[in-house]
């Protein structure tokens, strides 16, 4: 540990000593080795997972397409009343899946005594 604190130092005192261009050189030079460490880490997770998923005896794009199709139903793509468990009765575009905070057309709906039982979706249409 005391031999990278050192060499830290060491760096530290090497660019303090660099003009503003040669500081922008390292600076690109050091995005440009990231960039390439990333990619070469990537491609080494992705070979990773492909074995993993081959041990296990699936095919990775397999898994990817059927993870992808599994999010896509829950992130709100699609129909924005896809989902919804409640919808304002005189805008359909108003709509609340029941989890979190009460919206405020909901709130006001409520404080003017509306049945919150009579905005709930028929899930079965």
């Amino acid at each position: 540990m005391k031999d990278r604190t050192a060499r830290n130092i060491s760096w530290s005192l090497q660019l303090d000593n660099l003009s503003l261009d040669e500081l922008k050189y390292v600076e690109k030079k050091a995005r440009e080795i990231i960039r390439a460490r990333r990619d070469q880490l990537r491609q080494e997770a992705l070979q990773e997972l492909e074995r993993r998923a081959s041990e296990l005896g699936f095919d990775l794009r397999e898994l990817v397409e059927s993870a992808r199709d599994n999010l896509g139903s829950r992130s709100g793509k699609g129909n924005k009343s896809e989902g919804a468990m409640y919808v304002h009765p005189n805008d359909p575009d108003l709509v609340w899946s029941g989890r979190g905070r009460h919206p405020l057309w909901l709130k006001e709906l409520l404080i003017e005594g509306v049945d919150p039982a009579s905005l709930i979706v028929n899930n079965e249409e």
